[in-house]
């Protein structure tokens, strides 16, 4: 930091030293809030942990031992558990296998990613599918999040680049954009 305030120091427009004090102090108080904020999101996080614990683990297990499906708490609530799966697909091809044997293919929908393609050509193989196989497709666009993002700072010189137009001549309806700073220590 001496080397920040001398540097500020020899400028010929150099703050008064409240500005750079004031500057000191906010930068050591940033410091404090992340530590702070560090140590609050480990607590949110062993606090779910524990919570995911009694809630999927030790309240289910103590009623199961003593027959329970629910019961009642002096304050009125009920208390109650029930069973639960979480599903991701590794291998679609053996899911599609399994599905076709069982007659349940209609849950497995298919999509095809073909690129970039001019509206007209897109229009005729839409038609072709619908005439040719009775397919009906419906396109969508997509662009993923952080290429729209390099995108518009690109586009409207943020962080250097030389800007083709500003923020907030962007369409509102088009895309919503936030303007914001970060502070970072390293």
């Amino acid at each position: 930091m001496n080397h920040l305030t001398a540097q500020l120091d020899n400028s010929p427009e150099a703050p008064d030293e409240d500005s750079l004090q004031r500057l000191l102090n906010l930068a050591n108080e940033f410091k404090a809030k992340k530590l702070q904020l560090e140590h609050l999101e480990a607590e949110v996080k062993a606090s779910k942990k524990e919570f995911n614990t009694l809630s999927q683990e030790l309240i289910p297990q103590s009623m199961q031992k003593l027959g329970m499906s629910s019961f009642m708490l002096e304050t009125g609530e009920s208390i109650s558990f029930k069973e639960e799966v979480s599903v991701s697909v590794k291998d679609y091809d053996a899911l599609a296998d399994f599905l076709d044997e069982r007659g349940d293919s209609s849950i497995l929908k298919i999509t095809m990613e073909i690129g970039k393609v001019p509206k007209d050509i897109l229009s005729k193989i839409t038609q072709m599918l619908a005439e040719q196989f009775g397919i009906f497709t419906e396109a969508k666009q997509f662009v993923h999040p952080q290429t729209i993002k390099s995108y518009v700072k690109n586009l409207c010189g943020i962080n250097g680049t030389e800007a083709e137009m500003a923020l907030s001549e962007i369409d509102e309806g088009m895309l919503k954009t936030y303007l914001f700073y970060k502070t970072t220590v390293k």
